[in-house]
């Protein structure tokens, strides 16, 4: 399953999957989607059924850290 971050502006990205939508993609979502939650400069978080868009905190997110971050959390979810 290919990935990748599309930005939204400068304050948002979107992780895209590249899988159809079913149950089993949408589950790895939500899981990354809690994985980020509450971490520094995430002000709001929107699963959809093979994305997820991380809003940032202009003011306190270092976006290519969130980035990678977001992109290493998937990674673990996946080998789960």
């Amino acid at each position: 399953m290919a990935d990748r971050i599309l930005p939204l502006g400068d304050a948002a990205f979107t992780l895209e999957l590249d899988a159809r939508p079913a149950p089993a993609v949408t589950a790895r979502l939500l899981a990354l989607a809690a994985a980020l939650a509450g971490r520094p400069g995430v002000a709001d978080l929107a699963p959809a059924f093979r994305s997820l868009t991380v809003h940032l905190d202009p003011l306190t997110a270092d976006r290519a850290a969130l980035e990678a971050e977001a992109l290493e959390e998937l990674e673990k979810i996946l080998c789960m």
